[in-house]
């Protein structure tokens, strides 16, 4: 059985021609997927009616369902999706003024198990594949309407599932499937051994967002336990390494946890850290997972982490929570319903 919303368009194509059929009606099945947002074949009335009813028994526009669809009180919405095995992945839609972001999973849990995330406390299940990625796109948008920018970061590690998430990216990028500029893309990473050479894959220069979360390698090590070879020094090094080869300046993503890393020693040594990057600074107040120690730093804490970041001359600000009431919010999503 194809799973027609993760091919490519010359892939729609070859696989009209395999059934005999014209090319053109291969773009025209993708046209209805991801331009129209049709979820059957029977609502492609432009297909003979032979072609519609043969469809069903080679093909499936997508692979999962719809389980769970949460809407929070600000307007953000987030969907379960199961795929018909144990592998369960959460994908969300945030509003915000003229913006609309779609997260999207590139796994089914995550082997990293960040201590303060509620989906590497959830464990791992599979990798997913590139129509699985394609598909928490479509229903998103088939809901939220079309987003203005799109994240890798949902559930998993984008970089341990690199040739499904690369096809995902071109997909998307299509101006004829997904329509997403790559300055509207961005990937989030913890950062692994080969950062550099698992980056030169990706095959548009997309935003990158590195998870960093502390200042030095012991305290990373404590919170982030899939730490690189080289520590915290490798990881500003990639980011100046992918600003030269791509001209994208790199977002470091910081979670403040209350007296662990959010005093202002820690804000002078992440200054210290990044004096010499080009990059802004990603500040997230930890929000709240069952089960985690943690607790999140006052406001004033907050804002001052903040202005010492500012006032050392880094471009740094407060992710707004968005979402927490139906754990939507950054650090949050798990597959158990």
């Amino acid at each position: 059985m194809t799973i027609l919303c993760g091919l490519a368009l010359p892939e729609f194509e070859a696989f009209a021609a395999t059934q005999g059929w014209p090319k053109f009606r291969g773009r025209q099945i993708s046209e209805w997927i991801f331009r129209k947002g049709a979820e059957s074949f029977a609502a492609m009335p432009n297909l003979p009616k032979g072609l519609r009813e043969r469809l069903p028994s080679i093909a499936s526009i997508f692979s999962g369902a719809i389980v769970e669809d949460l809407r929070s009180k600000d307007g953000t919405r987030k969907f379960l999706l199961g795929f018909g095995d144990d592998a369960r992945v959460e994908c969300v839609a945030i509003p915000d003024e003229q913006r609309v972001t779609f997260c999207l999973s590139s796994q089914s849990g995550c082997p990293v198990g960040c201590a303060f995330c509620a989906t590497g406390q959830g464990g791992f299940v599979r990798n997913l594949a590139a129509s699985e990625i394609i598909e928490q796109f479509l229903r998103l948008k088939k809901a939220c309407g079309r987003p203005t920018n799109v994240v890798f970061m949902g559930m998993g590690e984008p970089l341990l599932n690199l040739d499904a998430v690369v096809k995902a990216i071109e997909i998307l990028n299509d101006d004829r499937l997904g329509a997403v500029g790559c300055r509207r893309m961005t990937l989030s990473t913890v950062g692994l051994p080969d950062l550099e050479e698992r980056l030169r894959r990706l095959p548009i220069p997309i935003h990158l967002a590195i998870s960093l979360h502390a200042v030095n390698d012991e305290a990373r090590k404590r919170l982030v336990p899939h730490n690189p070879v080289g520590g915290v020094a490798s990881l500003v090094r990639a980011a100046k390494w992918y600003l030269e080869e791509t001209g994208r300046e790199v977002t470091f993503e910081y979670t403040l946890l209350a007296g662990v890393n959010d005093r202002p020693s820690d804000a002078h040594a992440l200054a210290d850290l990044l004096a010499e990057v080009q990059s802004r600074v990603n500040l997230i107040p930890y929000n709240a997972v069952p089960g985690a120690k943690f607790a999140s730093p006052p406001e004033r804490d907050v804002l001052a982490f903040e202005g010492i970041l500012r006032t050392r001359g880094l471009n740094a600000m407060i992710r707004r929570r968005r979402g927490d009431d139906v754990s939507a919010a950054c650090g949050q999503l798990a597959f158990r319903r």
